[in-house]
């Protein structure tokens, strides 16, 4: 019951258990008659509300740990749980289920209404027609005191008319958000140290955090499944990167490949004589896919494709078989298949790209100037991964300086805040730090993230996705689209930063000081222009937004005119402030690296502006932990008079206080040289720091 089922190596240990690094996952539940409407339930929760629960999950989301856990948990709590493998089953007779399990294991449970616990794992597999199906099901919910069944998620909706019977309510297996991401990293961590006796140090959340950095990369937007098993495996790749590294690739590209790779060898393909044929053959099939403007093709397109590939190459046996064995293609339907996930296509695609870099020049040229697009920004930075040519990444550096040419950064010295005072305020925020345990304010920031990202899942307030090649723009009509074009190089720029962020750390020892240098600066500069771009835009619409905020304030209560229009620019206020604030952190979280540290402190006395400052302070507040007190001191003693770089200052180091551990000295420095108020018994901003965090 302890057994992973998987080989995985850790330095501290050399065989692990499912009890090193279990983590039960979060559960949607499914059930239309429940009063409390909910998205994310626990285990324990589900557990105690049904009896008989169908478990769904796709491929590897961790179905079989799960049942193993649970069998074990009711077994140290007294009952007596029988594990059978769907794909075994012959027998539907319970007393002979639990004779072939007691011989198996050399137990000696015995039938127990109130006590037997049924645990069925694999449950697409099953092999029983129809009619003794429906005979099983109807015995087992009616003789066993819990039974839970556990099945492929695709399966159990495409059989759903033999399945939906009886007691049996289904319930979703979910992907790690960020604080089951968190608590997995932080049992890795401890594996090997005594957990019961030593808190977690900063030195710890230092490599959690680091962790957390690389996954948040690597599945951006939901472009990879948050699965226990993807997660422990990019963990090993990137730990042993020094051993094991195909140069050809970047860090991230490694982890993507040795993710692909593993698919592949699922379906019992030769590594030695196969991989680089079905690696080849999917990237050409991606480029078409892409090329063709599809997401999906039918059986048809798919030998049309092969056809094509054989004139070329010669193509691998047995192509669909081996994709849709291996999950790297999957079938939502009869008619149709596609990629399973988005990075697959992406890095696929990606690779064809470079492959093909002269002949495709002008198809890599075209991904530099959509960048508003998000599939082709996200294929722009999977070619990263593949590319260490100099000329294509000073191409898509080039590209990313023309970005928004005709607006200035917004530096926030003190000339410019003036200007928008009736959008930025001139007084300084006030910040109150309470004294708060850092796990639990861990807790709620991770699922405050989760909270933001469920409920912009369908949305991307900067996607303007429509192509250069596809715009037909008649020269009368050029003025009308300039603003639409202004917002579309606003989207470009915000994914420019990404871009150069992954050059810049995963390219830092293949590139000149300089042109990184370089490469930090525009990052920098076209977060700051999207910032001025987006503050200008409410500045011409300020007179409007207040009018419209007075009124919703009024319809909501009786208020005085003067109070309404009080709360309309506080509200304003806090947008504008919380826009300031994420495109800071967004710059600092896109560039920030422990090897690039020096260079961005050198730009930023170079450049010696408020906005810089704050970002190189974020960046090393992620990277080391520690208090930068000097460069506090310096942006404090610079910005006195400035509240919006002021405020920012105290809220970037506050947010970042109430995720580490800080002892009286800590507290009485911040208290002493930002003006924070430390209070232990005050219920003021937290909420508030960790809300502008996110």
């Amino acid at each position: 019951m302890n057994d992973l089922g998987v080989t995985i190596k850790h330095s501290k240990k050399d065989f692990i258990t499912i009890d090193d690094i279990f983590v039960y996952p979060d559960i949607k539940c499914v059930d239309d008659n429940l009063t409390v409407k909910k998205y994310k339930w626990t285990v324990g929760e589900v557990l105690d509300k049904y009896n008989y629960i169908y478990f769904l999950g796709n491929e590897e989301s961790g179905k079989t740990t799960l049942m193993k856990r649970l069998a074990k948990d009711y077994l140290c709590q007294g009952y007596s749980p029988i594990i059978v493998n769907a794909e075994n089953l012959k027998n539907i007779d319970e007393k002979q289920i639990l004779q072939d399990f007691n011989e198996r294991f050399g137990l000696s449970f015995s039938m127990d209404s109130s006590k037997t616990i049924l645990l069925i794992d694999n449950f697409s597999k099953q092999r029983l027609k129809d009619n003794v199906l429906d005979r099983f099901l109807s015995e087992i919910t009616e003789k066993f005191f819990k039974v839970f069944i556990f099945v492929d998620k695709n399966n159990f909706f495409m059989n759903s008319n033999k399945y939906l019977k009886y007691k049996l309510k289904e319930v979703e297996i979910l992907n790690f958000g960020y604080a089951k991401r968190n608590e997995l990293y932080k049992k890795w961590y401890s594996i090997g140290e005594d957990i019961d006796v030593l808190k977690t140090d900063n030195e710890m959340y230092g490599k959690i955090d680091t962790l957390a950095n690389h996954f948040d990369i690597l599945m951006k937007k939901n472009i990879m499944d948050s699965r226990p098993i993807y997660i422990l495996t990019i963990i090993q790749t990137l730990e042993n990167m020094s051993t094991n590294n195909n140069y050809q690739l970047t860090s991230y590209g490694q982890c993507y490949y040795v993710l692909l790779t593993g698919m592949l060898k699922k379906a019992n393909i030769s590594l030695t004589n196969d991989l680089d044929g079905f690696l080849n053959f999917l990237s050409f099939l991606a480029y078409y896919l892409y090329a063709h403007n599809l997401e999906s093709i039918c059986d048809e397109e798919l030998n049309q494709i092969i056809a094509e590939y054989s004139s070329k190459y010669i193509a691998p046996r047995d192509i669909k078989k081996v994709l849709l064995s291996s999950g790297v293609f999957v079938t939502p339907d009869d008619d149709s298949m596609r990629f399973s996930q988005k990075y697959l296509y992406y890095f696929c695609c990606a690779k064809h790209l470079a492959d093909n870099a002269i002949e495709l020049a002008d198809e890599i040229t075209l991904l530099c100037k959509n960048m508003h697009n998000e599939n082709k920004a996200n294929i722009l930075i999977f070619l990263v991964h593949h590319l260490r040519s100099t000329n294509i990444l000073q191409e898509i550096l080039n590209h990313a300086i023309c970005l928004m040419d005709g607006i200035s950064v917004f530096d926030m010295n003190l000339e410019q805040c003036k200007a928008f005072k009736g959008l930025l305020g001139e007084e300084i925020q006030k910040v109150v730090y309470e004294d708060k345990n850092s796990e639990d304010q861990r807790e709620l920031y991770y699922r405050n993230k989760e909270k933001i990202e469920d409920a912009n899942e369908n949305s991307d307030l900067f996607d303007l996705s429509v192509d250069e090649k596809e715009l037909d723009i008649k020269k009368s009509e050029l003025e009308e689209k300039i603003d639409f074009s202004l917002f579309q190089q606003a989207t470009s720029s915000i994914r420019s930063i990404e871009v150069l962020g992954q050059i810049a750390k995963n390219r830092h020892s293949s590139i000149n000081r300089n042109d990184l240098s370089d490469i930090l600066m525009v990052a920098y500069d076209n977060g700051l222009k999207v910032l001025n771009f987006y503050l200008n835009i409410f500045k011409d619409t300020e007179n409007d937004l207040k009018e419209f905020i007075k009124s919703i304030v009024s319809d909501k209560g009786e208020i005085s005119p003067e109070e309404s229009k009080k709360v309309a620019e506080k509200i304003i206020h806090q947008i504008c402030f919380s826009i300031c604030m994420y495109i800071i952190q967004l710059i600092s979280k896109s560039t920030a690296h422990s090897q690039l540290l020096e260079i961005s402190e050198k730009l930023t006395e170079q450049k010696d502006t408020p906005a810089y400052f704050l970002v190189d302070l974020y960046s090393r507040l992620i990277i080391q932990k520690e208090l930068p007190k000097s460069l506090i001191k310096k942006i404090k003693k610079e910005n006195e008079n400035n509240p919006l770089v002021y405020s920012l200052l105290q809220q970037l180091v506050v947010g970042h206080l109430y995720l580490h551990n800080v002892d009286y000295r800590e507290k009485q420095w911040i208290q002493d040289n930002i003006n924070v108020k430390v209070a232990d018994q005050i219920r003021a901003t937290s909420n508030q720091a960790l809300k502008q965090l996110n």
